[in-house]
C-alpha cells in the first residue's frame, strides 16, 4: 500500500508508518476508514497465521494511529 508495510526485514520504524499513513490521508489518496478497513481485512485474513503475529500487532498500531 504506497511504501508502507510491516515487514521485518525492511524494518520501517513505527514513526515512518505513521508518515506514510498520513501522506495517504493528506493527499486525500485514501480516507482514513479506507485504510482503518484495510488493515482491519489484513489482520481478519491473518490472525490464524502465526509468523504474522508481529504483522497484526503493527496493524493494530496503525489503526490506533489513524483513529486518533
Amino acid at each position: 500500500m504506497y511504501g508502507y508495510n510491516v515487514n521485518k526485514a525492511q524494518a520501517l520504524s513505527t514513526a515512518k508508518h505513521h508518515k506514510i499513513l498520513d501522506i495517504l490521508i493528506q493527499n486525500n489518496v485514501m480516507r482514513p476508514y479506507e485504510i482503518i478497513s484495510h488493515l482491519e481485512m489484513l489482520i481478519r485474513t491473518r490472525k490464524n497465521i502465526k509468523s504474522m503475529f508481529d504483522a497484526r500487532e503493527k496493524w493494530e498500531e496503525d489503526i490506533d494511529y489513524v483513529q486518533h
